[in-house]
């Protein structure tokens, strides 16, 4: 049990500070395995289908990684050349004045043999403005499209609402003739605009035989591994203060921003 917990505390201090920006997006990356701290919403005539995070290599790097999935369509039938048809998610980042640039992988996969005409239309959207547009176009059967949002522009200081809108002339289609997926993920902001990173300590203390950790921003996930270079996880709904028992197999935890 001594060494147990002479473990766990040296796992605190070598993961005593975390890092991540105030400013920064909650959940930008997705890592919690589900879409905390985004705001999913629907287009007039329009729908998200069943906006959800799920394993997908996004950005291709050969290795697959929470994303953010949708099945974006019409809900009126197909209309030609018209926007807003479909869905995405939006939240708002605190920001100082100065260059904001946005970041955003972004994907779409047919899952069926058949080519699409409409892979989907990725809208990067800040303060309620469309700004960068990128449409796949049509996609081979079990193609997989991949490409990069990068903006850069000059804000204010205070609240910026950041969201990405996708959106297809035709309706979500099912079973055999399934609409192309359309994927986000690492959706990052930089720039002189995104304040200083803060360290984040992750404490550590005993308590009735077992370990009480505990962390001040709520933003943060906690993660496990069995070693110090192994492979960590979330913690299912842990919030600080968390109680781990000490008789339970050695843990190493550590803190990783949303």
């Amino acid at each position: 049990m001594k060494n147990t917990l002479h473990n766990l505390l040296n796992a605190g201090l070598l993961f005593i500070a975390s890092f991540a920006s105030e400013a920064q997006l909650i959940n930008g990356t997705f890592e919690s395995g589900d879409l905390t701290g985004w705001t999913v919403f629907n287009d007039t005539n329009g729908t998200a289908g069943g906006a959800k995070v799920v394993l997908f290599d996004t950005a291709g790097t050969g290795t697959p990684s929470l994303s953010a999935q949708f099945e974006v369509g019409s809900t009126i039938g197909y209309v030609y050349g018209s926007l807003g048809h479909g869905g995405g998610i939006s939240q708002f980042a605190h920001l100082k004045a100065g260059q904001l640039n946005i970041s955003v992988d972004i994907a779409a996969y047919n899952p069926i043999p058949n080519l699409n005409a409409d892979a989907g239309n990725f809208v990067l959207i800040v303060d309620g403005t469309n700004v960068l547009t990128n449409g796949f176009g049509s996609i081979g059967g079990y193609q997989t499209n991949r490409s990069t949002l990068n903006y850069g522009k000059t804000v204010a200081a205070g609240a910026h609402e950041i969201a990405i809108d996708m959106w297809r002339n035709y309706t979500m289609g099912t079973g055999n003739g399934a609409s192309p997926f359309q994927y986000l993920d690492n959706i990052v902001l930089t720039g002189s605009a995104v304040p200083p990173l803060v360290p984040i300590p992750l404490n550590i203390q005993l308590g009735n035989s077992a370990a009480i950790l505990s962390w001040t921003n709520a933003a943060f996930l906690l993660q496990t591994a069995a070693s110090l270079s192994g492979v960590y996880t979330n913690i299912p709904g842990a919030t600080s203060p968390y109680t781990n028992n000490i008789s339970s197999p050695m843990e190493y935890f550590r803190l990783v921003a949303n």
